[in-house]
């Protein structure tokens, strides 16, 4: 029996520093056909050409103005009964793809995949705490990565007005929708910027955009985005197992809502002019 091919978008911009680690550990997939769409968001750093010439398998296209259209744009000239979603700052494990597409045969549309924080660091041991606190957390994990194309357009893929909270709302289509959702076990690495104040910057911006997600998720998208999640009242015993990094994420999280809540306030006082979002973690 001939494998399904898996088509995997990924949406950049100015990424050709990163960019190889995802690329490379795409190479590595024990799964094969794979096909690779970069979509990239007019670099300037030298990104087309690295792509161009050290991944020529891959098919590359340049779209604008943001993620959301560079993904469905992706979508739209995929060739897989599966389509997969990564950003640069990504990197996989070489089972991966290989696993989705087993839970795929054996009946889902869709998969959820854990993420592990990357990086090393106080802030990012903090960013790997809260990762592991989201383990398993039906309000934390979405799946917006690996979908069954069909499933994928039926439900109108990412939303493209929405900047902040599109994963959950994917998801959240997908599970209205009736279509039905695994789990792998295998998580993928995120290799987020781990800078403090970087990342409260980020959350400023997003609070900025925020409003229409919270208008379609209601109270689930309030919980998602509180400072005290349910998941970590869950996970209090592995908190609890590292308190030096439970106070610093509880800092971070504290702040970084605040910084979205000041965001979201600043939407209402002036309409957010959103910025092209970059690509290098959400």
């Amino acid at each position: 029996m001939t494998a399904p091919l898996v088509s995997i978008v990924v949406p950049t911009k100015n990424s050709a520093a990163i960019l190889p680690r995802l690329l490379d550990s795409i190479r590595a997939q024990t799964h094969q056909p794979l096909e690779v769409i970069v979509v990239d968001n007019h670099s300037t750093d030298g990104e087309p050409e690295l792509v161009r010439s050290h991944y020529p398998e891959a098919r590359f296209f340049t779209q604008g103005p943001e993620r959301n259209v560079q993904r469905n744009f992706g979508a739209r000239q995929a060739r897989g009964e599966f389509v997969m979603f990564f950003d640069s700052d990504m990197e996989l494990r070489p089972g991966l793809v290989g696993d989705c597409v087993r839970l795929a045969g054996e009946g889902a549309d869709a998969v959820i995949i854990p993420e592990e924080g990357g990086g090393g660091g106080y802030w990012a041991e903090c960013q790997k705490l809260e990762k592991r606190c989201y383990f398993n957390d039906p309000f934390m994990e979405a799946a917006n990565r690996f979908i069954r194309i069909s499933a994928y357009r039926k439900v109108g893929g990412y939303s493209e007005t929405m900047i902040a909270g599109e994963d959950f709302d994917l998801h959240d289509k997908l599970k209205a929708a009736g279509f039905k959702i695994a789990r792998t076990e295998v998580a993928l690495v995120h290799h987020e910027p781990a800078g403090f104040w970087s990342v409260v910057r980020k959350k400023f911006y997003y609070g900025s955009l925020m409003r229409e997600y919270l208008a379609r998720a209601g109270a689930t998208g309030v919980k998602r985005f509180a400072p005290v999640k349910p998941a970590f009242l869950r996970q209090w015993r592995l908190l609890a197992r590292d308190p030096l990094h439970a106070i610093g994420l509880l800092t971070m999280k504290t702040t970084q809502w605040a910084a979205g809540f000041l965001g979201l306030l600043w939407s209402f006082v002036r309409p957010a002019k959103r910025r092209e979002a970059t690509n290098k973690g959400a």
